[in-house]
């Protein structure tokens, strides 16, 4: 059977769903590591699953989870800034 087929059936399989899991699991590695440079573990976990201001009180992985992750990316980069307390 070919890539991408339901073995019981032989119909095919819509593969993007997957596909979007797998971006979206990426994604929020690669931003839990930028975390890691600023807050422990438990932190980084709490600052991801918390609602945020700039994110219009949504929590930065509801805005990864909805393809949105360069807002998420731009507020991680602003903690380089000056304002980071």
């Amino acid at each position: 059977m070919g890539e991408g087929m339901n073995t019981l059936t032989g119909a095919a399989i819509d593969q993007s769903p997957r596909r979007d899991c797998l971006s979206i699991a990426k994604a929020t590695s690669v931003m839990f590591r930028r975390l890691m440079e600023y807050f422990d573990p438990d932190e980084a976990d709490t600052w991801l699953n918390t609602e945020h201001p700039d994110l219009d009180g949504a929590t930065p992985i509801s805005i990864i989870a909805a393809e949105r992750g360069g807002e998420v990316f731009a507020i991680i980069d602003s903690l380089d800034g000056e304002d980071f307390i």
